[in-house]
């Protein structure tokens, strides 16, 4: 805990730090945090982000969640094995139809953070937010045959099943953390 935290907080969103992705609904009593029904492992490191109402926003949210739902509205056009890429407060909003692969990358948390790390510390080494998106573009077209690359400064995306007639671009997206 730091003095720009909600130190009354009984529940936190957990990160898993090697791969970048939410763990764990988790809770904090008496400074010390638990994960129910996850395993942490002791070389790995977490950061828990503090909420108030984990069922709920009440008005207010502390969480964010971007993912890819194959339940939300899509296009006809969109290859059938593609997804929505969604933000998430309170309810589902779409971002961008027709995503095969999505990777976020923090640039400058690395191994040699320890689990004692604080939230001063992930502010001065986190440099970079890359998020890299595998979109469809355009239409399915029969008599077009996708040969390109799906990867991008080391980044490998997953093509989905039957991609050959559809066209594939990568968006990526760099954002630059301030004031954290």
């Amino acid at each position: 805990f730091d003095s720009r935290e909600k130190t009354g907080a009984t529940s936190c969103s957990i990160l898993k730090g090697r791969d970048k992705t939410f763990f764990s609904i988790g809770t904090i009593n008496d400074n010390t945090l638990s994960a129910s029904g996850s395993t942490c492992e002791e070389d790995e490191l977490y950061i828990a982000f503090p909420m108030e109402n984990p069922n709920g926003c009440n008005g207010r949210c502390y969480q964010i969640q971007y993912y890819l739902s194959t339940s939300a509205q899509t296009l006809d056009r969109c290859n059938p094995n593609t997804a929505t890429l969604v933000r998430k407060i309170r309810t589902g909003r779409p971002v961008l139809h027709c995503v095969a692969d999505w990777k976020v990358i923090l640039e400058g948390l690395n191994s040699s953070i320890n689990g004692t790390t604080n939230n001063q510390e992930i502010g001065n080494n986190l440099k970079n937010v890359k998020v890299y998106i595998l979109v469809q573009k355009g239409k399915k077209d029969s008599n077009y045959t996708f040969n390109g690359n799906t990867t991008i400064d080391g980044i490998t995306l997953n093509l989905p099943e039957n991609y050959q007639h559809y066209r594939w671009k990568i968006i990526k997206l760099v954002i630059s953390p301030k004031n954290l």
